[in-house]
């Protein structure tokens, strides 16, 4: 198991790709309580294309002007019956192309997050750029490459975010998602988000939603 990857130097491109086959990363920080780092530094680039195990929960700090990109492999989190949660920090940006398994959610908390990857639902269960759990949004942007994507996962407004990009997203759930800090959603112009009807937010008392920028809301 690995407790740490950094990539590092501005302008250095860097890949982790199995020699053949399928390989697989496990991550363990060796401590409950203590993330995974796996992180680019100044202009670093970095491309993983295995499958990753966490064995702890996994943050992605990504610095401004790197581009971190996942595609070819999966996310996945079965360890010890203990849920796993990927986390996006940093100003710069994660493109995610795999279909992810892991079930302790996703929380974006700054820089670009760009979903290149359609879910599939089998079961009631969710493989997608998000894992199964839920999409906890913090801050930072999200944005869909190349057509319109739904995205099924629970939606955790906790400080909100921005939809940016030409392709609309709609958050898909048939369910209920969460309003748990005072939250705003900015929409650019040209970018459109669409709530689905079935997707219900309860609000925790006193918090408060706001919808910012000239793009559009379609709320059901």
């Amino acid at each position: 198991a690995i407790g740490s990857i950094r990539f590092e130097g501005d302008g250095k491109s860097y890949i982790i790709q199995p020699s053949s086959g399928t390989r697989t990363l496990t991550l363990n920080s060796g401590r409950e309580n203590v993330d995974v780092l796996v992180a680019t530094t100044g202009t670093a680039n970095a491309k993983i294309t295995v499958d990753m195990a966490l064995e702890s929960n996994l943050n992605l700090p990504v610095d401004a002007g790197s581009l971190m990109e996942l595609s070819g492999g999966q996310i996945t989190s079965d360890y010890a019956n203990r849920t796993r949660t990927v986390s996006k920090s940093g100003d710069g940006t994660l493109l995610i192309k795999n279909s992810n398994t892991f079930t302790g959610g996703f929380i974006l908390g700054a820089g670009t997050v760009q979903v290149d990857v359609n879910e599939t639902i089998v079961s009631g269960s969710i493989s997608g750029a998000f894992g199964a759990g839920s999409l906890t949004l913090k801050g930072g942007t999200l944005t869909s490459l190349n057509s319109p994507r739904a995205i099924s996962n629970s939606i955790n407004l906790a400080g909100g975010a921005t939809i940016d990009g030409p392709n609309k997203i709609t958050f898909s759930r048939t369910g209920p998602s969460t309003l748990t800090d005072d939250s705003t959603l900015v929409i650019n112009t040209g970018s459109e988000l669409e709530i689905a009807a079935g997707n219900t937010f309860t609000a925790t008392a006193g918090k408060k939603f706001i919808k910012d920028g000239a793009g559009k809301l379609v709320w059901n």
